[in-house]
């Protein structure tokens, strides 16, 4: 057990630094935002009696962002190898380095069922069966291995991966507010949430520029305080384009924590 602990330390250690990558993301991003990158304003058309929110200014994103989200692409990808490494090692008895060693991704199902054989030579069965559960495939349970495997490439062969600001979501409107309480009240349910103002509703708009409407409301709809909810969204691959950068690096990040390292320590395989 001592073993196992001593290399779960060791294995989170690339995770953690990932960690502080995505924490720098969201700093870099607040300062951007509070100091104006995207403003937003109202218009109001007295003739149809609604509400247009804009987007006034669109500032260029600072390159701090991307190359803090390449970083932590590059730590998390680089995690999953020390894992892989580790196994190696295990498996072998030998305290290695061993050459060429990758944590298998692949891009569909029968790919992965032809190339995962090869891949983990060295390991032991349940190692092996282990990383198979896994499915680290395009459409598989570990889809988001995938697509950190390709975002890492990208960031490994240029500067900057392409990353735009997107609009995720908005305050609740009045009659959405509605019909959520009407909702609590035709259910079991015998208390309304106290703060139903407070909720958020998810928006699609990306990329956003200067000049584009994010939101039409009639007068009836329109509060004192309207938020969004404004972050950076990968523009590129095609399989992640549009996705929000900070939420999918997170979960990037607690799958690997969690259902490979985590997963991996409980089921004996680090020792």
């Amino acid at each position: 057990m001592a073993d196992s602990t001593e290399a779960l330390i060791r294995l989170t250690q690339k995770i953690e630094r990932a960690k502080q990558h995505i924490l720098n993301v969201e700093a870099e991003w607040a300062s951007f935002s509070q100091a104006g990158g995207y403003a937003l304003r109202f218009n109001d058309d007295a003739n149809k009696r609604e509400r247009s929110y804009y987007v006034a200014t669109a500032e260029e994103i600072p390159p701090g962002i991307p190359l803090a989200v390449g970083d932590a692409i590059h730590n998390l990808r680089s995690s999953l190898d020390h894992i892989a490494h580790h196994l190696m090692v295990v498996g072998t008895g030998r305290p290695g380095p061993f050459e060429n060693v990758y944590f298998p991704i692949f891009g569909t199902a029968s790919k992965c069922k032809t190339g995962l054989p090869r891949k983990v030579k060295g390991m032991r069965k349940d190692a092996v069966d282990a990383i198979g559960a896994l499915e680290p495939y395009g459409g598989g349970i570990g889809e988001i291995l995938w697509h950190l495997h390709c975002l890492d490439i990208i960031d490994k062969h240029r500067l900057l991966l392409t990353v735009y600001g997107g609009l995720f979501a908005h305050s609740i409107l009045p009659t959405q507010r509605e019909q959520i309480e009407r909702n609590y009240m035709g259910s079991y349910q015998t208390q309304v949430p106290p703060d139903l103002r407070g909720f958020m509703v998810a928006a699609n708009r990306f990329p956003i520029k200067q000049g584009d409407i994010l939101l039409t409301i009639p007068d009836s709809e329109v509060e004192q305080n309207i938020n969004f909810t404004l972050g950076p969204a990968f523009g590129e691959p095609k399989i992640v384009y549009g996705k929000p950068v900070i939420p999918t690096l997170h979960h990037t990040m607690q799958f690997i924590r969690n259902a490979v390292l985590f997963n991996f320590q409980r089921m004996g395989l680090l020792a």
